[in-house]
């Protein structure tokens, strides 16, 4: 399942959501609701139209994300039991994906946790599983096993190797789902190249400070100015460790 999201990973979300499209693939992960409009509208050529995962979990307070509920190619993605219970009760039917808490910390439920008879309410779509980049092959079958023991059903996960990820589909007696974004879109630099327009010139000397973060510079030579940037998915990076 390809993920486009914030700014399609430079593409912009309307060129993955048509790409998408063009690759004949039901399913499509943007990263909240605001986005969903977005992709569906996909600029001149039409966008996507499966269904859509919305990878942030659903909360009350969001009222885009919670005027979707009603459509039936939108698919939740829950991350707290009292959530289930509050959809449950306020909007049966609706689909969702289950998020199990991972060593990420960031979003995810204990299965154990769930009202059953809430979810009995809803339209379970399966378990979702967000692996830190480095994710392993035991820590993917242990939280799925977890979740599969309470109620049957898909496990969508995310950063696996491809080798990995086939051996948990073979380990699994429900289907999967590998959720990929980076490794499909910016996967082969050679499938893409970047421009940009030079606005401004300036001479610089060893040693003179410069940037943000007062880098000195190591020689004499000359700062180019382009157009771009991280919006445009130019200079992206992940966190290093050292936070630096």
């Amino acid at each position: 399942m390809p993920v486009a999201k914030g700014n399609g990973y430079g593409f912009g979300l309307d060129v993955l959501a048509r790409q998408s499209g063009v690759l004949g693939l039901p399913v499509l992960a943007v990263g909240i609701a605001q986005e969903v409009a977005k992709v569906r509208a996909g600029g001149w050529a039409g966008g996507f139209s499966g269904d859509l995962v919305v990878l942030n979990p659903w909360r009350p307070f969001d009222d885009v994300a919670t005027a979707q509920l009603a459509d039936p190619h939108v698919i939740v993605t829950v991350s707290r039991a009292e959530d289930v219970t509050a959809l449950a009760a306020a909007h049966p039917g609706t689909r969702v994906l289950l998020e199990i808490e991972t060593s990420m910390h960031r979003h995810g439920l204990t299965p154990g946790d769930v009202d059953v008879a809430a979810l009995d309410r809803l339209t379970f779509e399966g378990w979702t599983i967000h692996l830190p980049a480095d994710g392993s092959l035991a820590d993917a079958h242990r939280l799925a096993a977890g979740g599969l023991a309470v109620r049957t059903g898909p496990i969508w996960v995310s950063h696996l190797s491809v080798a990995d990820y086939r051996a948990l589909s073979a380990r699994l007696d429900v289907p999967t789902h590998m959720r990929i974004g980076t490794r499909l879109w910016l996967g082969d630099r050679e499938a893409y190249r970047t421009t940009a327009t030079v606005l401004d010139v300036h001479r610089i000397a060893k040693g003179d400070r410069l940037g943000y973060h007062q880098a000195t510079a190591p020689k004499d030579g000359h700062i180019l100015i382009v157009s771009g940037g991280t919006a445009h998915g130019v200079a992206m990076a992940a966190p290093s460790r050292s936070g630096r």
